[in-house]
């Protein structure tokens, strides 16, 4: 048999499994491209953000937005953890590194009792109080850029959360129970505003 023969003959084989290879793919493509199509059609009839723009909550008057408030504090706590001898309490078990305020001695208790009545701490609880007797919370996000992780106000959230969470403890220990009761409930209506800012991964 002639080499120009034999050439065009597994050229002919060659070319007729690259033929059956992208029929396929093509018929599997069209099976694919449906299911994402009922999958998205189920994510719209169930109310989930489809795009950018889905993401972003409605709007509430500004007098009724946490976010500001908390944005302040956020700043306040994150400006003073950065001085010398700051103590980060986490009350709570399993608290680790010497943050738990239940397994403080008395000296760094007393030091801990004194951070806690600076006036700038006094400020930011403040505000985390006030922000709490609002409706929502509503940050600003860039989500421009397509699906990628943001966390948007959860770090701030579970900042301030802890932060309130630490008076409460002392409020506790220093027997000022409806105070306490009071700083826990506010973490508590901060952290519900989670629920209602969706937060994209």
């Amino acid at each position: 048999m002639k080499p120009r023969t034999i050439f065009l003959r597994n050229a002919g084989v060659v070319f007729a499994a690259l033929l059956v290879i992208v029929a396929a793919w093509a018929v599997w493509l069209r099976v694919e491209i449906a299911r994402l199509g009922e999958i998205e059609s189920g994510m719209r009839a169930a109310g989930l953000p489809m795009t950018p723009a889905d993401l972003e909550p409605w709007p509430i008057a500004i007098t009724e937005d946490a976010a500001p408030l908390i944005e302040r504090a956020a700043t306040i706590i994150t400006d003073l953890s950065k001085r010398d001898g700051w103590i980060d309490a986490v009350p709570g078990l399993g608290v680790k590194g010497g943050r738990n305020p239940a397994e403080f001695d008395a000296a760094k208790l007393a030091r801990f009792r004194g951070q806690m009545a600076w006036p700038e701490i006094q400020e930011a609880l403040t505000l985390l109080r006030e922000a709490a007797t609002k409706r929502a919370a509503r940050f600003k996000r860039d989500t421009t850029k397509g699906p990628a992780m943001d966390l948007g106000p959860v770090t701030g959230f579970l900042s301030a959360a802890r932060f309130l969470g630490a008076s409460a403890w002392l409020q506790a220990h220093d027997g000022n129970g409806d105070a306490a009761a009071g700083d826990l409930t506010a973490a508590v209506r901060l952290g519900g505003f989670l629920w209602e800012d969706p937060v994209l991964i």
